[in-house]
């Protein structure tokens, strides 16, 4: 299992860190990255540097464009390929900008983290953890095409009737950092909330 050598930073304050639970691998922070700034330095300092890591910016990444849609838009840049990047921003902008909407779902980033299912309001554990696996049934495969690999991961989750939610990586062979090539299974709809959402921190 490929992991970053640094197992955490600490920054503004925000803790994150990595660690291996058997076939698994949790990410752990105790914020929401505060702007794009400090995002951009968790995934270029840590979470950039594994496929089994890079997966855990989803969540944070969909609740910054949730807060402030502009620097969330500049965090799914940072970490998504092009095609990952529109094809994400085209949901979710819709499913946070109409509130009276039983298709919005507020409380989306959320359900991707431990703890959190439609029971409980979509309150997660603390920390925020992400756990991310491999998708067993299918293999990482190298392009020469595209001059490099792709790897198919998977965050496991409560908030749907199958909890796997399919994440494509991709690195390019000269490449330092690993790139979210495509990740729908994570925005599509969840279960409805029972209950207030109480938020993230």
């Amino acid at each position: 299992m490929n992991l970053p050598n640094q197992t955490s930073v600490t920054i503004n304050g925000h803790n994150y860190s990595v660690r291996q639970s058997g076939n698994s691998v949790l990410v752990s922070f105790t914020n929401i990255p505060s702007d794009v700034e400090e995002f951009t330095k968790v995934y270029r300092d840590l979470l950039g540097k594994s496929e089994y890591t890079v997966p855990a910016l989803i969540p944070m990444a969909m609740e910054i464009y949730a807060r402030n849609p502009q620097e969330g838009e500049k965090c799914i840049a940072t970490f998504c390929s092009f095609t990952a990047k529109s094809e994400m921003l085209r949901i979710i902008k819709d499913k946070f900008s109409h509130p009276n909407d039983p298709y919005c779902q507020r409380y989306l980033p959320a359900a991707l983290l431990q703890g959190a299912n439609n029971k409980n309001a979509y309150t997660p554990n603390r920390p925020y953890t992400v756990c991310i696996e491999h998708a067993v049934a299918r293999k990482d495969e190298e392009s020469d095409m595209y001059n490099g690999t792709f790897y198919q991961l998977q965050i496991r989750a409560e908030g749907w009737d199958t909890q796997e939610r399919g994440v494509q990586v991709f690195k390019q062979f000269d490449a330092e950092l690993y790139q979210v090539n495509g990740c729908p299974a994570t925005y599509t709809s969840c279960k409805p909330i029972r209950g207030t959402w109480p938020g993230l921190e």
